[in-house]
C-alpha cells in the first residue's frame, strides 16, 4: 500500500523511476515489478525479466493479471514459479491508483530452496536405488509445465498426455520408445488449493517395467505419497516463513539438512499442537517408511541380482553345449558331401554355391559317376537348421543306396524310390499319419560323350541357358516323401545338350530371399532373367557375380532359407 500510495501515486514517469533506490529507502529484500496493461514488465529490480511478456505464458497468466486490472484489492498468490529461473518464489500484486499498472513484489525462501535440494538429491538416489525408474519430476502449470525440482520439459510427444491429466484431474499412463527402449510414462495429478495460477500440479515418473513391474508401481504409489507430503510441507513452510512464524520452521529446516547430509534416522523434534508439529510428525512418519522403503529394495534388488546371474550362466552353459553339439553335426554333414576333388573330377568346369541358413542346412548337393554317366542333385529339404539337417541325412543315405548298390540310375525311378525310403523312415510301424516332411528336388543324369541329359524333378526344374535364352523343364509338382494316399510316378526327361550348354539345379531359397528397397522377395522370374545374363561368364565369374547380386538384394534383411545353386557347363 505504502508502494502504490505514496511512490507511485503518480505513474507518468514509473517506466523510469530507479527501483532499486525505492527497494533500499523502504528496507525492502523483495524484487519490484511494473506491469503496464499488456502484460509486459516495464520496470524491475530483477533485470532478468525486464520487458518480458507475461501474457506469453498461457492463457490463465493472461487472465489473472487482466483480472487485477479490474479490481483495487490486494492479491497475494501463495507460491509461484519465477518466469526466467524456475526458481519458488512468492508474489502479491496490487494495481496503481490510476489502473494503468500493477505493482508486483516478489521474495525468495533460502529455506525453501535448500529443501528443493535436498529432495532432488534423493529423488536421484531414489532412481538409483530403484533400478527401473527412469526419471521422476514435479511440474506446475498447464500450457507450458515447468519443473522446480530440475531443469527439465515435458516431451512434446507427451504434450497433450499432460494436459488431458491436467484438465480431467485424473491420473493417465503410457508406454512410449525412446532410444529402442519401451518405456512407461505415469501423469499423477495433485490438487493445490487457495492459488489461481497453478491450481494442480502433476508428477512426471518415466520408468522400464521390463522386470519388476508389479513390484516397482506397488512401490511407486508409496513414493506418490512421500512426493505429495514433501510438496505440502514445502508449501506449508513458505506460507509460514513468510507470516514471521520461525522457530518451528527452523527446527525442521534443520532436521532436513541432517537428512541431506545422509543421516535418513534424524527425526524432527517439535513441539507443540498446531499445524507445523502435525507436519512434523508425519514428515518423522514418511521418513520412517522411506527408511524401510531403502532397506526392502537393497535386499530385493540384491536377490534378483543373484537370481538373474545364476540363469545366466546356467543358459550360457547349456548355449555353449547345445553348439558345440551342433558344430559337430556341421563337421559330419559337411564330410557327407561331394568334396571339391570330387566335383572338378566328375563335372570339370562348375560351380557351387552352398550357403546354410544356419551352422546345420537342410539344402545339400549329391553327386555320382557311373556306367560312363554323372548324377548330380540339388535338394532341398523340409525345414532348415537341425530338423532339416537330419532329412539331408536321411536323403544323403537313400541316394547312396538306391543309386551306389541298387543300381536305380534313371532319374525318374530314382525319385519314385527316394519318395518310398522317405516315407518308410518317416511312418514306421504301419502308421498312415499325414505329414509334410519330405524333400523337393533336381536329378540329372548327364553324359558328356553322347550330349544327352536325363532330368526328373520334385517340384524344382532344371534351367539350360544356351545362347543368351534360357530353357526350362519343369519337375512334377509333388514331393519327395509326404504322405499322399495313391503316389504318381515322377516323369522322366530325356534331353539334347550341346557344347557350351550352361546347366543349373537349384534350390528355391535364392529367389525366395526378402531385401531391396521395399523388403520384397528376390523372386523366381527375376532369377531366370539373372541366370540368362550371365550364362555366357566363366564359371567362376558367374558365382562371384551371384554372390554379389544375393548380398546387394539382401543387404541388412536376414537370411531367410538354406541355398544351394550349381551351374554346369557342357
Amino acid at each position: 500500500r505504502i508502494l502504490v500510495n505514496e511512490f507511485f501515486s503518480n505513474t507518468d514517469s514509473i517506466q523510469y523511476l530507479n527501483l532499486e533506490t525505492v527497494r533500499r529507502d523502504l528496507g525492502l529484500k523483495q524484487d519490484i515489478y511494473v506491469i503496464n496493461q499488456d502484460g509486459i514488465i516495464v520496470n524491475t529490480t530483477f533485470v532478468r525479466d525486464l520487458n518480458f511478456n507475461l501474457f506469453t505464458i498461457d492463457e490463465k497468466h493472461k487472465k489473472f493479471l487482466q483480472g487485477i486490472f479490474k479490481t483495487d484489492r490486494f492479491i497475494s498468490e501463495k507460491l509461484s514459479l519465477e518466469h526466467s529461473t524456475r526458481r519458488l518464489k512468492k508474489y502479491c500484486y496490487q494495481t496503481t491508483i490510476d489502473g494503468k499498472y500493477i505493482i508486483e513484489l516478489g521474495s525468495y525462501s533460502s529455506d525453501a530452496n535448500r529443501i528443493v535440494d535436498f529432495y532432488r538429491a534423493h529423488l536421484e538416489k531414489l532412481s538409483d536405488l530403484a533400478s527401473s525408474i527412469v526419471s521422476v519430476d514435479l511440474f506446475l502449470g498447464r500450457e507450458n509445465p515447468a519443473s522446480f525440482i530440475r531443469d527439465v520439459k515435458i516431451d512434446e510427444a507427451h504434450k497433450h498426455y499432460y494436459q488431458e491429466c491436467y484438465d480431467k484431474k485424473k491420473n493417465l499412463g503410457f508406454n512410449f520408445m525412446r532410444k529402442g527402449k519401451k518405456l512407461w510414462c505415469e501423469f499423477i495429478y495433485m490438487d493445490r488449493k487457495d492459488t489461481e495460477l497453478y491450481q494442480g500440479t502433476i508428477i512426471q515418473i518415466i520408468s522400464d517395467r521390463s522386470g519388476e513391474e508389479k513390484l516397482i508401481f506397488k512401490e511407486l504409489q508409496k513414493l506418490m505419497l512421500i512426493f505429495g507430503v514433501t510438496l505440502l510441507l514445502l508449501s506449508v513452510l513458505i506460507y509460514l516463513r513468510a507470516q514471521s512464524i520461525t522457530r518451528p520452521i527452523q527446527i525442521l529446516a534443520e532436521s532436513a539438512k541432517q537428512i541431506e547430509r545422509g543421516d535418513i534416522g534424524i527425526r524432527a523434534n517439535v513441539s507443540g499442537n498446531n499445524e507445523i508439529a502435525s507436519l512434523a510428525a508425519h514428515f518423522n512418519s514418511m521418513m520412517e517408511r522411506l527408511a524401510n522403503y531403502y532397506n526392502e529394495l537393497e535386499q530385493k534388488v540384491a536377490e534378483r541380482t543373484a537370481e538373474v546371474v545364476a540363469q545366466k550362466e546356467e543358459i550360457e552353459q547349456q548355449k555353449l553345449s547345445l553348439t558345440d553339439s551342433i558344430l559337430y553335426a556341421k563337421r559330419i554333414q559337411r564330410a557327407m558331401l561331394p568334396s571339391v576333388h570330387q566335383m572338378e573330377h566328375a563335372l570339370d568346369d562348375h560351380f557351387v554355391i552352398f550357403w546354410p541358413k544356419d551352422i546345420v542346412s537342410g539344402d545339400f548337393y549329391w553327386l555320382a559317376s557311373k556306367g560312363g554317366k554323372t548324377y548330380v542333385t540339388a535338394v532341398d529339404c523340409t525345414g532348415h537348421g537341425v530338423p532339416g539337417a537330419f532329412m539331408s541325412m536321411i536323403g544323403t543315405s537313400l541316394l547312396n543306396k538306391i543309386v551306389n548298390e541298387d543300381n536305380i540310375t534313371k532319374p525318374s525311378e530314382v525319385l519314385n524310390a527316394m519318395r518310398l525310403g522317405v516315407f518308410h523312415a518317416l511312418n514306421k510301424e504301419g502308421q498312415e499319419e499325414s505329414t509334410n516332411d519330405g524333400m523337393d528336388m533336381s536329378f540329372i543324369a548327364l553324359d558328356r560323350i553322347k550330349l544327352e541329359l536325363e532330368f526328373a524333378g520334385a517340384n524344382n526344374p532344371v534351367y539350360i541357358v544356351r545362347n543368351g535364352e534360357i530353357i526350362i523343364y519343369k519337375g512334377d509338382k509333388q514331393p519327395v516323401g509326404a504322405f499322399i494316399k495313391e503316389f504318381k510316378p515322377f516323369t522322366n526327361h530325356e534331353i539334347k545338350i550341346k557344347k557350351g550348354d550352361m546347366v543349373y539345379i537349384f534350390s528355391d531359397g535364392f529367389q525366395d530371399q526378402f531385401g531391396g528397397e521395399n523388403r520384397t522377395k528376390f523372386m523366381v522370374g527375376k532369377f531366370k532373367k539373372l541366370l540368362t545374363e550371365i550364362g555366357h561368364l566363366s564359371t567362376e565369374d558367374q558365382k562371384a557375380h551371384l554372390e554379389k547380386v544375393y548380398r546387394e538384394w539382401k543387404q541388412s534383411v536376414p537370411q531367410v532359407d538354406d541355398i544351394v545353386v550349381i551351374g554346369i557347363r557342357i
